[in-house]
């Protein structure tokens, strides 16, 4: 890479004007020399450019969310435009830049191409330590996601037509490309996730996202059994079981595919993750996609071999899938779900668990509130809690609010708590130190065991202590054998609860969704009375205590009951 950085920003503003430019029946850009550049540009030089030009960043973004042509015939023309322009022109920066022969593959159009290394640019402009050939992505937590100084500094620099159509149109380029525009939704996903993710969730796309993972892990798995027959071929092992050894070749046989399970890593575990968004993203297709996992993962010997978090994906689908298609899983979904036994039985395992997760939420904690951190009104980072220094808040509302919040657990008590819990184990030694070592380290400082359990159920809530039912199921070889609850009020969770609804509806509800309680004089005032279910009390009793109000407010008298999707308004 040049030494000097005022060479890279000449060249960044050059390629910014011709990028802005980019006219697809005559585009006027030099392919060789922009893959020179591109190829010079390592994690500093882009952190670099994102502070000194960031125009070149913008040009890109515009150049990737225009209205491309989705079909193949006019990719291959505006492909052979871009070619006729490398012959007939003559580049300014060719003598400057090294030179180098076009990377043109077989099985992609050189547009493609452009298209694909323009969104890995940008990938590392938001991320500037992600390499798209590694199994682990970044997941540095920004405290905040525009600052001054950095590109983006702004939403509308990251989302230049509106979070619906920019990240619309990166989620239809991605029936059609490689990888490049699932490289570059993962890496807004870790900077900007709910807007980003909520469009593509949008119902409009037609599970478009999905589908594309999909069908890269299908092709994935017919990889990986090429190169694995192929190994043991060179090392004569007449059987085609994977060993240690042969990981490395299966691994190498699916470098352009490993942006797909790390899409869905990002989307399950990155930052400020929500436990649904898994289950939102794959809804009703949670056991094709569980399997095409496996499919891949079956050619390894390490399951963790090729992606890191990948067996995790394929653990939380498990969890979500039919006892029709929880049986016979792998070995490793057997030591995971012993493994998540073993933590509910220990409660300093458990709290370990998840409270970093906890305390990398960067959301407003205030109840009810949820806001997140980038719809602050002045732009800046919500304020923690002067105390414990764990939860943010939006306002000193819903501080307020949280400090004596009645029922469920107030501030007042979780803040000393989280001190004496943090006081052991620092929140930034928690995100470098195992989970065995932490739990390990408050038991050893003898932190009282009600007090770790109190923690847990305000994270947990109805989850705390308590086995998923298909982890407890496969434990006991009993799948498909716990009876489900004959009323309402035998529900012990909130996914009991959603489950009795939809089976009386004779509907599904998207992950995430909330049942709220809304008075039925109230019932009669809406436009539309079928939303409401015909299940009712005369009286708040214990079985439904913990089903959330419309209104915020607890009230006496008969009541319907109301599953409200995730993003939506109760009422």
């Amino acid at each position: 890479m040049p030494s000097d950085y005022k060479k890279l920003e000449r060249y960044a503003r050059t390629f910014a004007t011709q990028f802005r430019a980019f006219n697809p029946a005559s585009p006027v850009l030099c392919l060789k020399c922009f893959y020179a550049f591109a190829a010079e540009l390592d994690s500093a030089a882009c952190e670099h450019l994102g502070a000194k030009c960031p125009e070149f960043y913008d040009a890109l973004v515009h150049f990737v969310t225009i209205d491309h042509p989705l079909d193949y015939d006019g990719r291959i023309a505006i492909s052979m435009r871009l070619l006729l322009c490398q012959g007939a022109t003559t580049c300014t920066l060719c003598s400057a830049l090294p030179v180098r022969s076009l990377p043109i593959r077989s099985d992609e159009t050189p547009f493609n191409t452009l298209f694909d290394i323009c969104c890995q640019l940008l990938s590392r402009g938001l991320i500037p330590y992600f390499d798209g050939n590694t199994s682990v992505m970044s997941t540095k937590i920004y405290r905040k996601p525009f600052r001054r100084g950095a590109w983006p500094s702004t939403p509308e620099q990251l989302l230049p037509h509106g979070p619906e159509e920019t990240v619309g149109q990166l989620v239809r380029m991605s029936s059609v490309m490689h990888s490049g525009p699932v490289v570059l939704l993962a890496a807004m996903l870790q900077r900007y996730r709910k807007p980003v993710l909520e469009e593509i969730l949008n119902p409009k796309h037609d599970n478009l996202l999905l589908r594309r993972v999909e069908g890269a892990l299908e092709e994935a798995s017919e990889l990986a059994s090429a190169a694995l027959r192929a190994h043991n071929s060179r090392a004569d092992l007449s059987s085609l079981s994977p060993t240690p050894a042969s990981d490395t070749a299966v691994v190498k046989a699916l470098e352009r595919h490993i942006v797909f399970p790390q899409l869905l890593h990002v989307i399950s575990f990155g930052v400020d993750f929500d436990s649904h968004d898994l289950g939102r993203f794959a809804f009703r297709y949670e056991a094709r996609l569980y399997r095409t996992i496996l499919s891949v993962l079956a050619h390894f010997h390490s399951p963790t071999a090729w992606v890191y978090g990948l067996p995790a994906v394929a653990m939380s689908l498990y969890s979500r899938l039919k006892a029709a298609d929880r049986h016979d899983p792998p070995n490793f979904i057997r030591e995971a779900a012993l493994a998540s036994k073993r933590r509910t039985e220990d409660v300093y395992a458990l709290l370990a668990d998840h409270l970093p997760v906890v305390i990398e939420k960067r959301a407003c904690s205030g109840p009810g509130c949820g806001k997140q951190f980038h719809e602050s009104a002045n732009g800046k980072p919500f304020a923690k809690c002067g105390r414990c220094k764990a939860l943010y808040y939006c306002s000193k509302e819903c501080q307020r609010k949280d400090w004596s919040l009645k029922p469920g657990e107030p501030h007042k008590v979780i803040c000393d708590i989280l001190c004496e819990v943090l006081t052991i184990v620092s929140a930034d030694t928690m995100f470098t130190t195992s989970s065995t070592d932490i739990a390990r380290a408050w038991r050893d400082a003898a932190l009282p065991e009600e007090r770790a359990r109190r923690l847990t159920v305000w994270m947990l809530g109805d989850k705390a202590e308590r086995l998923p039912t298909a982890y407890a199921e496969l434990l006991t070889d009993s799948i498909g054998q716990t009876p489900s609850p004959r009323t309402f009020e035998d529900c012990r969770t909130k996914e009991e609860m959603l489950q009795f609804i939809e089976k009386a509806a004779g509907c599904r509800y998207p992950p995430g969704s909330r049942i709220v309680m809304v008075p039925a004089e109230d019932v009669g005032k809406s436009s539309e009375p079928t939303e409401f279910l015909p299940l009712w009390s005369d009286h708040e009793d214990t079985g439904i205590a913990q089903v959330e109000t419309a209104d915020g407010r607890r009230f006496p008298g008969k009541f319907f009951l109301k599953v409200v999707p995730p993003g939506s308004p109760n009422l």
